[in-house]
């Protein structure tokens, strides 16, 4: 009788092939191991919306990766379904992606700059024209 065994273990390992297996009469190798990735998830790449003279707070996108059941952090502790982070007072922010199962990417810092000061008004002088000139 052959039966196929797989086996997820907490250090990933999968294990895959026949107990028991027999070709004509002569018993089959042992089944093979095969070693996935330890769960970890890849790096947070960001785009950033730095401050302007009109709008005193930025914005972070984490741009990849992107999927279903991702997760996003700018603090590490809280996080949400969307990508985006809006309305940033100046600082710096660790960005991490969690993809469930206690997996969570390594940190991206990303850093949120002053708004830039407003221009003084410019001062205008008009000298007319006189019949001197």
């Amino acid at each position: 009788m052959k039966s196929k065994i797989t086996l997820f273990l907490l250090a990933f390992l999968i294990f895959v092939g026949n107990v028991n297996s027999y070709s004509n009469g002569a018993k089959i190798d042992p089944p093979k191991v095969s070693t996935l990735s330890n769960g970890t998830v890849q790096c947070a790449t960001v785009t950033l919306i730095q401050p302007t003279c009109l709008l005193a707070t930025g914005t972070i996108t984490v741009t990849a990766p992107l999927g279903v059941g991702l997760t996003y952090s700018i603090d590490g502790i809280n996080y949400q379904s969307s990508p985006i982070f809006a309305g940033l007072a100046a600082g710096s922010y660790n960005v991490t992606v969690n993809g469930g199962g206690g997996c969570i990417s390594t940190i991206t810092v990303a850093v949120i700059l002053s708004a830039p000061a407003v221009p003084v008004a410019a001062t205008v002088t008009l000298i007319q024209p006189t019949c001197l000139l």
